[in-house]
Order: structure tokens, then sequence, then C-alpha cells
């Protein structure tokens, strides 16, 4: 179930920018320290570990998302965004029904959702944040020495 409804939204945010469905203000991360503290609280620097050791372990894909450039800076930012956005479709679905399933007393299909939704959902969500809070970091350093 988790695989399938993040890969839907995966889908149709590599064929749209699905991203822009949301107002720039979500995108923006207000409370840097709020969100730090949960990706640290959650473990989320494992997961990304994790990501860099399988999945991201190829240096071409990793500049297939980022080469290095200013440009390159903000296609990161973009494809964080709609990243992010596939993220939380799906983990908002997925949600959703787990409340369905736990009306129906579907109590452990739903616990087991949770956990799958939240290591395959709301991690890469927060994971995004903290890219974005970085790239933010960098800009604004290069508006001030401009």
């Amino acid at each position: 179930m988790n695989l399938v409804a993040t890969g839907m939204f995966a889908f149709v945010g590599f064929s749209f920018p699905t991203s822009r469905l949301l107002p720039n203000s979500y995108y923006h991360v207000k409370n840097k320290n709020l969100n730090d503290q949960i990706y640290y609280f959650l473990g989320v620097h494992f997961f990304r570990k994790f990501l860099l050791l399988t999945f991201w372990k190829s240096k071409t894909k990793m500049k297939s998302f980022f080469n290095g450039t200013k440009s390159g800076l903000e296609a990161f930012m973009f494809s964080s965004k709609q990243a992010e956005f596939g993220h939380l479709g799906a983990f908002v679905f997925i949600q959703v029904y787990g409340v369905l399933m736990s009306l129906k007393g579907n109590v452990l299909l739903v616990f087991s959702l949770t956990i799958i939704n939240v290591i395959f959902n709301l991690y890469p969500i927060l994971l995004q944040r903290k890219h974005r809070i970085r790239i933010q970091k960098l800009l604004f350093k290069e508006t001030e020495l401009q």
C-alpha cells in the first residue's frame, strides 16, 4: 500500500510541477530549530546516511540531482519541493486510509502502515526540508556578498 501510493504521487511529480499546488510559504522552513530537533529526534540523519550508502551511492545519480552550480542550487530547490510534495501527498493519503481502517478495527494494519509511512514518507519530507534550510543559507550568503 505504501509503495503503491508513494509511487503514484512520485510518478505524477516527475511528470508535472505538482509542488506548485501548495503556496511557496509552505516550502519556506520558518522554524529551523524545531525542524532540526524533529530531524535528529526521529533519526532522519541515519536515514540520510542509509540513502547515501544505497540509493544515492552513485556520483552520477547525485550529480543528476545537484551539479554544484548556482543554477544547480535552484534546480535542487525545485527538485526538493517536488520530492516533498510527492511524499506529503502519499503520507496524507496513507494516514487517511489508516484512519478509515482503524474505524473497521484493523489496529495492527494501521500500526504497520503508520510505521512504514513514517519511514518512507515523513522521513523524506523532513530530509527535503533540511536540504532547503541548507540551500536557503547558501543563497542568503550569496545575496549578502553581492
